[in-house]
């Protein structure tokens, strides 16, 4: 009796331990480049790697793009298909392509987009693809960081009533996906016009277990939905774990799903960081943080192909310090002269320097959030993006900029109100300047009120050229006037550099207090006056408030 209890002791043991460490067998490839035809592709030139390796990838670290096939003659079966592919880790765009019909048949096992980079503020942008039908990414479950465009593509369906917001679980979720699929219309194999029947969800055999937008089913295509999951988010509506494929819920190490429940070896990926195909909440302290989800050996570390750093493009090599695999060394250090893979502490103020650039989004202004010098120009013009983006995460991506050796422009920014966003700026150079005259441009702001924080602690100089300030209809002209002052500008600029008529002339630029006085009550009436105000005077000569 007590040999058999012992035996099954042991065959229990063995089997709990045999489960613990099942893992995925992963295999990391780098991005991926298909470009001009199904079969051309593009890849860094360190990667030695055939395109056999990149079909078993299990996780792309990286970005993947299929872009620019326009060529007659191009069908489905002739593009790649990654069976194994679960995650990429940076973006993922699908533009330009003829042939293409199904995307989900190149990738039917994609189930999480990090957005570690993004396009604009866009962690997946399928655009203008004139034969794309269906998205067919119904095992897609988690977008880490970034948005979803999908625009301008004529034939594709199913995409407007998929649960975007359940998908999207990062601080930019920017969503802008063509409302017209219902109106089109495309021909299948055997050349029947067909018309996007969206609007009617799909036929399923247990609609309950799908997800609904507006009363209608979230579908894939006409027989696939998109699946909920009562793990996906947790009470507090932070995100949960996911589910497996029986619905139970995953190990609490786990996003997106898994295969066996309660297994940080069978996650689809992990929360924190995985670690020989199991997801782990830490790193070991022999092995170092890499992008923020993967450890990796110091050798490891060393290995990882340069990137485009904000610093130097594709120069730099990767450093494992501090228990992290850096790129760029963390504030308060410098690349070591003597070891670039190595940091070395700075013995003074040791400023990040960091290459001038166009900042379209808020996915591109937080590569500069632990910028102090950017060396060349700084040109913003966010147009998409910006409204949904508070004021504060610009604040942490700009905030730390103390000197522009070049220029700054501002302009084409609906949403900003200020450029209290620049907080730490102290100088700009003006070694270039914007139209060969200008250090500071702002134009095309229609809701910018204030400008820098010069009133309370900010004293920014401006070594070489001159301002401007045109077209900003809520911005007055005395505030111009104040910083101009501020920075010694008030003798050389002229009306053509600062418009007394583009700039504030939608604003309350003055107030005139009107002072009254009731001097009569009466149970049925009272009676105010006040001092007389030339009322026309005051509107003709600037927009003032009366109160």
């Amino acid at each position: 009796m007590r040999v058999s209890f012992l035996w099954h002791f042991v065959l229990i043991t063995i089997c709990a331990l045999l489960l613990k460490v099942n893992a995925w067998e992963e295999r990391h490839c780098f991005s991926i480049d298909l470009r001009n035809s199904p079969t051309q592709g593009f890849k860094h030139k360190s990667v030695k790697d055939g395109w056999d390796v990149f079909l078993e990838c299990t996780i792309l670290d990286g970005d993947l793009s299929i872009s620019m096939m326009s060529m007659p003659g191009i069908t489905d079966d002739q593009f790649p298909v990654f069976k194994h592919l679960r995650e990429i880790t940076g973006s993922m765009l699908v533009f330009n392509v003829n042939g293409l019909t199904n995307l989900g048949r190149m990738f039917p096992n994609l189930r999480v987009i990090g957005g570690q980079s993004l396009i604009m503020n866009y962690a997946l942008v399928i655009y203008q693809n004139e034969d794309l039908k269906y998205l067919g990414l119904d095992k897609l479950t988690i977008i880490r960081n970034g948005g979803v465009r999908i625009m301008d593509n004529p034939k594709l369906c199913y995409t407007r009533f998929i649960n975007w917001d359940n998908i999207l679980i990062g601080k930019i979720r920017d969503v802008m996906v063509d409302q017209s699929g219902g109106g089109v219309m495309f021909t299948d194999t055997n050349q029947d016009t067909e018309t996007c029947q969206d609007k009617f969800g799909c036929k399923v055999e247990h609609p309950e277990k799908c997800q609904k937008v507006d009363g209608v089913l979230s579908c894939w295509n006409a027989t696939t939905c998109q699946t909920s999951c009562r793990h996906h988010k947790e009470n507090n509506d932070t995100i949960g774990p996911g589910c497996s494929v029986t619905g139970e819920k995953c190990h609490a190490s786990c996003i997106g799903g898994c295969e066996v429940p309660d297994d940080p070896g069978s996650c689809y990926a992990c929360r924190d960081y995985e670690l020989n195909g199991v997801c782990v909440d830490r790193c070991p302290s022999d092995m170092y943080e890499y992008m923020n989800n993967r450890c990796v050996t110091e050798a490891g570390c060393h290995l990882k192909l340069p990137v485009k750093s904000t610093l130097q493009d594709e120069k730099m090599l990767w450093k494992a310090f501090q228990g992290k695999c850096h790129y760029d060394c963390p504030g308060g250090y410098q690349e070591d002269p003597t070891n670039p893979r190595n940091c070395v502490i700075c013995e003074d103020y040791c400023p990040k320097r960091c290459r001038g650039t166009t900042i379209d989004s808020i996915g591109e202004a937080m590569k500069y959030s632990e910028c102090n010098i950017i060396d060349g120009n700084l040109d913003i013009s966010i147009q998409i993006g910006g409204q949904v983006a508070k004021a504060e995460k610009f604040t942490e991506a700009l905030g730390n900029i103390r000197e522009i050796t070049g220029y700054l422009s501002v302009r084409f920014w609906p949403a900003l109100t200020s450029l209290h966003m620049f907080k730490s700026l102290e100088i700009i150079h003006g070694e270039q300047l914007y139209n060969n005259r200008y250090a500071l441009a702002v134009f095309e702001m229609e809701n910018l009120r204030q400008l820098f924080n010069t009133d309370i602690e900010q004293n920014i100089q401006i070594k070489n050229g001159l301002v401007s300030f045109q077209n900003n209809p809520k911005l007055c002209y005395n505030r111009i006037f104040q910083f101009i002052t501020h920075v010694g500008l008030d003798k050389n600029v002229s009306d053509n550099d600062i418009s007394k008529y583009s700039n504030g002339e939608k604003a309350i630029c003055e107030e005139v207090p009107l002072h009254v006085e009731v001097t009569t009550v009466t149970n049925v009436f009272f009676v105010i006056s006040w001092k007389k105000i030339l009322i026309q005077q005051i509107w003709i000569k600037e927009n003032f408030l009366v109160i």
